[in-house]
Parts: C-alpha cells; sequence; structure tokens
C-alpha cells in the first residue's frame, strides 16, 4: 500500500485529476491482487492490461482517429495533441502505401 500512497503523491504533481484518480483505484487493484494471491504475477498481467488499454484506447475517447495523421501533432483548440505519434497511415485497398 506504501507504493500505491508514493505513486499517489507523485502522479498529484501532474495536476491531471484523472491520472490521479486512476492512480488511486488501479494502485488498490493491483494491492488488493498482491495481497491475496501473494504473488506479482496478477498485478503485473493487470497492470499490462490496462496500461496497454489506456495507450490505445485513450486516444481513440479524445477524438483522434488513427492513420488520419500519419505521426503528425495536432493542436486541437489550443491544446496540443501528442499522442498522434500513434497513428498508422492508411493505405488502399491493395495494401499500398498512401
Amino acid at each position: 500500500m506504501w507504493a500505491t500512497i508514493l505513486y499517489v503523491l507523485v502522479t498529484v504533481a501532474t495536476m491531471n485529476v484523472a491520472l490521479v484518480v486512476a492512480a488511486i483505484v488501479m494502485g488498490v487493484v493491483f494491492t488488493a491482487e498482491r495481497e491475496a494471491t501473494r504473488g506479482v504475477l496478477a498485478p503485473l498481467v493487470t497492470h499490462v492490461t490496462w496500461s496497454t488499454l489506456v495507450l490505445f484506447l485513450l486516444p481513440l475517447t479524445r477524438g483522434c482517429r488513427t492513420g488520419s495523421s500519419r505521426g503528425v501533432h495536432h493542436d486541437h483548440g489550443g491544446v496540443h495533441d501528442d499522442h498522434a505519434f500513434l497513428s498508422i497511415p492508411a493505405g488502399d485497398a491493395q495494401g499500398s502505401p498512401p
């Protein structure tokens, strides 16, 4: 539990409420898994799953479309959009590059 508290305190420095809430919730989940299983495999699998979902699904919920930016950073109403690096250029139906 001390690791969760420390991680939440460090995350507070980002001043991002969503990240702080996620750190609290996921820290409690990881701690519960660790205590229930007495191992690190369950929290590790949960952490990898959570990180993967956040990495690939969060940009989709924020208005970025895969294939639309070709790795170019966008500016949406004054807010820098630096998750565009995840974009994959779309090819035509035969699979050739655009």
